[in-house]
């Protein structure tokens, strides 16, 4: 003990020195005991922390209150709380949009009070009643059930899956009681959850009040949740089995568009009667039929399919379209299109709807693929052969001495990049020969995987990417916030084969580097992402909205954004939700340019609508939105119509804010719209 040791010291009459040199330590302990810091933060400010017996540093009072397992996260903003339960979610099929399945143990469990209190009914009772009405429950007779079943009617309940990115990571739904153990979760709604069905858990509350009942009910059922607070578009969407279900529906032959109509055997004068033909068995799902059809109030003659004509009996009239494939793209577009036109209702039937025959046709479809699926192009060995025999010439230039290492390595590189995306083309276009080769349906569907996947399952595997050795002279690095950032190198020595041939042993740990590399970056950028989305909330608590206008001309040139000669994102995409800087000036004419639809003037301060954004990135390539980086302020205030900072427009009701509203919740939500983004993005600095 430091203390007394001083005043044993003090009363022995110690010299000045070594008593100096134990208020020393005693200073140290009570820096210690106040802030101890860490390994990393003595190095910086040159004090190493105070450690026990067996090297740990000791916790100090800082350590008790800071961080995620500190006092005030731990124990004061986040509690335990009483009616919540937590469960494995499976998937429920036959669930519409707003509905979840609660087992019905949970289901007693959480609304216990509420079946007492109907079991009991009005009035005071005694305590051999109150016992005899427990017992019920407890021992889970029919009346308890029924009386369950009552209950939960019209009631909703709050599933929660974390990490709880954003607000939509939180929905209502109203409970169905479900047998077994697990929640039961709409296939739809998993991509607000960022949910899968491979052991992922959620949490699931009980609103008490009737107050936060209605609120719930109101604000945060599923079926009102589909769009996205970060676009302002769906965000609930079909996936996987559904889109594979969908897109063989609507698949055609590989020879229907060259049959000419007269060639047609099968003709019908309604859908109805091409649906009895099919369900009797005349005709198949991809049968090229002749239908008459009233599209938009007018009587055509269509060729197409059965298939496609009953997915066409859930769209909306107006946009039904008997020639052409969905898939997920077409189907994102089509939900998308139904929300604007037909508000969020009409988009969540059509959800169900697609849901339901989605799941039916992908039973239908019997889909499964097998290594004879895998179609290898006859060219790629030709091909793999006259490469190595380019790179062969390239190793005699070098050892000549008319190339150097650097050039030597960056000429094989280029010619193996050209060559892998020349093979990748190539089994894209010998798998789709067949357009029901399982393996061709799911990557053109986007039900699941990508043709580079596929690339190197029949393709070949291509050039793999190097490790970081800091030590090695060839990595190029650069300093950024103290420490050295290096980029990535490759492999000058291509994987030749592919997945389906089996690579060898040199080719099999030559590829190790990089799936280790991918497995740590999605480590890192979790944990930075979720560190950034904090700083982002905490910064935004005092921005308060104080003026209409700051008069600034200062904006970002908007333009397509292109890389490698690809479009990354569109100027469309861009726009919508944005403001004009300036105002849009016709150049032959010299006036601000008008929207022929709608009459719409586009001048400075203009909010740009998703059919604004259309307009205007077809009629300029380059437009002048407003940042919030350049206001003309110098408190932490923003203009009002600078609703861009809050995701989309305003959230995604397309409002402006009022004058005196905290704009602090429309960032929270930006910030976390922007935190679960950032997950998936490698951050480069």
């Amino acid at each position: 003990n430091r203390n007394n040791r001083l005043r044993r010291l003090m009363d022995l009459g110690a010299p000045e020195i070594i008593l100096r040199n134990e208020k020393r330590m005693l200073q140290e302990a009570v820096d210690a005991l106040i802030h101890n810091g860490t390994e990393s933060e003595g190095k910086r400010h040159k004090r190493i922390p105070v450690k026990d017996r067996n090297g740990r540093p000791l916790k100090s009072l800082t350590d008790l209150l800071r961080g995620k397992k500190g006092r005030f996260r731990r124990n004061l903003l986040g509690k335990r709380v009483d009616y919540s339960g937590r469960a494995v979610i499976v998937v429920g099929p036959d669930l519409k949009i707003h509905q979840c399945g609660i087992p019905k143990k949970m289901a007693m469990e959480l609304f216990k009070p509420f079946v007492l209190a109907k079991l009991l009914g009005e009035g005071e009772t005694s305590k051999a009643v109150r016992k005899m009405k427990k017992a019920i429950i407890e021992k889970e007779m029919p009346e308890a059930w029924e009386v369950l079943e009552e209950v939960i009617k019209g009631k909703v309940v709050l599933l929660n899956r974390a990490p709880t990115l954003h607000r939509i990571s939180i929905q209502a739904f109203e409970p169905k009681l479900v047998e077994g153990n697990a929640i039961q979760l709409h296939p739809v709604v998993c991509p607000p959850f960022n949910a899968d069905f491979d052991g992922d858990q959620m949490a699931v509350h009980v609103p008490l009040s009737a107050a936060s009942q209605a609120e719930s009910r109101l604000l945060m059922l599923s079926r009102y949740n589909i769009i996205s607070p970060a676009h302002g578009k769906p965000i609930s969407l079909p996936t996987q089995d559904v889109i594979i279900g969908v897109y063989y529906l609507t698949a055609v032959t590989k020879d229907f568009e060259k049959i000419r109509p007269e060639e047609i055997k099968w003709k019908f004068s309604s859908p109805e009667e091409a649906m009895l033909a099919y369900f009797h068995r005349y005709i198949s799902l991809h049968t090229p039929i002749l239908i008459k059809i009233n599209l938009k109030g007018e009587e055509k003659r269509i060729k197409t399919t059965p298939g496609r004509v009953i997915f066409n009996e859930i769209v909306p009239e107006e946009f039904r379209d008997y020639n052409r494939v969905f898939g997920k793209k077409q189907i994102n577009s089509l939900v998308y299109e139904t929300f604007k036109k037909y508000g969020v209702d009409r988009a969540a039937d059509l959800l169900d709807d697609i849901k339901s025959l989605g799941f039916h046709y992908a039973t239908v479809s019997g889909l499964t693929f097998s290594l004879k699926d895998l179609v290898v192009s006859p060219e790629r060995d030709r091909i793999i052969k006259e490469t190595w025999e380019k790179v062969k010439k390239i190793e005699e230039y070098y050892e000549q001495g008319f190339l150097t290492e650097e050039q030597r390595k960056s000429e094989i590189v280029r010619i193996w990049t050209k060559v892998t995306d020349q093979i990748k083309e190539l089994t894209s276009r010998t798998l789709g020969a067949n357009p029901f080769n399982p393996i061709y349906m799911m990557v053109n569907s986007g039900a699941r995987g990508n043709i580079d996947q596929v690339k190197q399952l029949a393709g070949i595997r291509g050039l793999m990417i190097k490790a970081y050795d800091p030590r090695s002279r060839e990595i190029k690095s650069r300093i950024f916030r103290g420490q050295a950032v290096y980029e990535a190198l490759t492999f000058d020595y291509p994987v030749d084969r592919n997945l389906r041939e089996g690579v060898n042993i040199l080719q099999f740990f030559i590829s190790t580097y990089g799936a280790r590399k991918g497995q740590v970056d999605t480590a890192m950028n979790t944990s930075f992402a979720g560190y950034l989305t904090r700083r982002l909330i905490d910064v935004a608590q005092s921005v308060v909205v104080t003026m209409p206008d700051c008069g600034t001309h200062n904006g970002i040139r908007a333009m397509d954004l292109i890389k490698d000669g690809t479009v990354v994102e569109k100027l469309e995409d861009f726009l919508f939700g944005r403001v004009l800087a300036e105002d849009v000036i016709d150049p032959e004419t010299g006036d601000v340019v008008i929207n022929p639809e709608n009459g719409k003037a586009y001048t400075r301060n203009t909010m740009l609508t998703d059919d604004d954004a259309k307009f205007l990135a077809s009629y300029k390539k380059s437009i002048e939105v407003c940042k919030v980086i350049d206001f003309d302020i110098t408190e932490i205030e923003l203009p009002y119509t600078y609703a861009e900072l809050a995701e989309d427009i305003e959230g995604e009701n397309g409002e402006i804010f009022e004058k005196g509203s905290e704009v602090t919740w429309e960032v929270i939500k930006a910030a976390r719209s922007k935190g679960k983004e950032s997950i998936k993005i490698k951050i480069y600095p």
